[in-house]
């Protein structure tokens, strides 16, 4: 809930104050919206690289399918880009790799799966390569950072900053 409130009420200022509002924001959240709509709510907003926002966005700008439509490891993949997406991407971009100790511990940590069809994902896991048009995204992505002409963009949807913007106090 913490991530969501940040996405929609607090933005990236660093101020105690800040993380204050977020966090009686994410137990209102969560108290009222209850944690399956709060992280519905939060892969519909998330940014994931190159101004990509959203699950639907990302699986279709990274890897041409739905996200309802991804295998488990095009997902984990997805998943392991949220802690940071445009250095994951431009890591991809620059190794021709994913970050495939990331992946495997988004794999590993999946639930509500039984343990053994997770360790049965995992030993199928080395036969997996994300499909071209993900490393073709990730490179197009780290073309815009090394131009530097995405600097000024938003990672967000522009409509994020109205709710975003806090009236000023007397």
């Amino acid at each position: 809930p913490q991530q969501l409130a940040k996405l929609i009420y607090t933005g990236d200022s660093k101020s105690h104050l800040r993380k204050l509002r977020e966090l009686l924001y994410a137990v209102e959240l969560d108290r009222t919206l209850g944690k399956a709509r709060v992280l519905n709510l939060y892969l519909s907003l998330a940014p994931w690289g190159g101004g990509e926002c959203g699950a639907h966005a990302a699986a279709s700008t990274y890897l041409g399918q739905a996200a309802h439509e991804l295998d488990p490891f095009d997902a984990a993949w997805l998943a392991s880009l949220l802690h940071n997406p445009d250095a994951e991407l431009a890591q991809m971009a620059r190794s021709g790799e994913p970050n495939r100790p990331r992946v495997r511990w988004v794999v590993d940590h999946l639930r509500p799966l039984a343990r053994t069809k997770r360790q049965a994902l995992l030993n199928a896991f080395d036969d997996w390569t994300p499909p071209p048009q993900a490393f073709d995204a990730a490179r197009a992505v780290q073309g815009v950072r090394l131009a530097g002409t995405d600097a000024a963009r938003p990672i967000a949807p522009a409509w994020l900053g109205v709710l975003n913007a806090a009236p000023a106090r007397p």
